[in-house]
């Protein structure tokens, strides 16, 4: 009898070492998401913004089920966060976008040109 308890008594500690190396993977994979979309800049490439999000909304498919609430806090300080960069990534598109319409073929400033074509990930013939 005394060995059957001793041989739940594993199989219940296995499973806690099992969700404690869960919780602390699924942790650091946040925190690394948020240290890199901190990273983020407006002149940062479309594809990295679009893999974030990418990797962003797997991790929130993963974390579902997920009833700890430390984890959830951190899930929608990353969404809120890359959300932030986003929107500033947009404005800035938005203006570099106003500031070449408004060149007109007169401007000689060739660096400003390219300067918001690059922004805007335009090539220029």
């Amino acid at each position: 009898m005394k060995n059957k308890n001793l041989v739940k008594l594993f199989f219940i500690l296995m499973l806690l070492v099992m969700a404690c190396k869960a919780y602390l993977k699924e942790k650091k994979q946040i925190n690394l998401l948020i240290s890199g979309v901190s990273t983020l800049k407006n002149d940062s490439a479309g594809k990295e913004f679009k893999d974030y999000k990418d990797k962003i909304n797997k991790l929130k498919e993963s974390l579902k089920d997920v009833n700890d609430g430390e984890l959830k806090e951190k899930l929608l300080n990353l969404q809120s966060l890359f959300q932030d960069k986003l929107a500033a990534k947009l404005e800035a598109l938005k203006a570099a976008r106003q500031t070449i319409e408004s060149l007109t073929n007169k401007d000689s400033e060739i660096i400003k040109i390219l300067k918001e074509a690059k922004l805007v990930e335009a090539l220029i013939d």
